[in-house]
């Protein structure tokens, strides 16, 4: 349930800072800045969530780990802080292009259907 957090935090960081930039720049934003967006929102939304991950995939490729306080406890004492943020480079550079493109692409068609919707009124 805890992971349920990953989506929200990632599109609350999104539309917080698309609307910073909106009126720090005093314009709509094009597709560069969208995309800019997306990924700095999965990077930041993946570095508080990514040790989770972490927990629950250890927890979960080990049968005798019960729950996330063994899995990190194991991971503290088998490999430190850094063993929480294992693999969370590769999966930077995966997830941050895939959600910055869903994300532009999102708003993109957002955009376009209010544009066309206003000229049906």
């Amino acid at each position: 349930m805890i992971l349920s957090l990953n989506p929200a935090l990632q599109f609350t960081a999104f539309e917080r800072l698309k609307e910073r930039l909106v009126i720090a720049l005093g314009k709509e934003l094009g597709a560069g800045h969208l995309f800019l967006l997306g990924m700095i929102s999965k990077a930041c939304t993946l570095s508080i969530v990514y040790p989770l991950i972490r927990m629950k995939v250890r927890m979960q490729s080990d049968n005798a780990i019960p729950d996330m306080r063994s899995s990190f406890d194991q991971i503290m004492d088998a490999e430190g802080f850094q063993g929480l943020y294992k693999g969370w480079f590769s999966q930077i550079g995966k997830s941050t292009m895939s959600t910055a493109l869903l994300l532009t692409t999102k708003e993109e068609i957002e955009r376009n259907l209010e544009r066309f919707i206003k000229r049906l009124t």
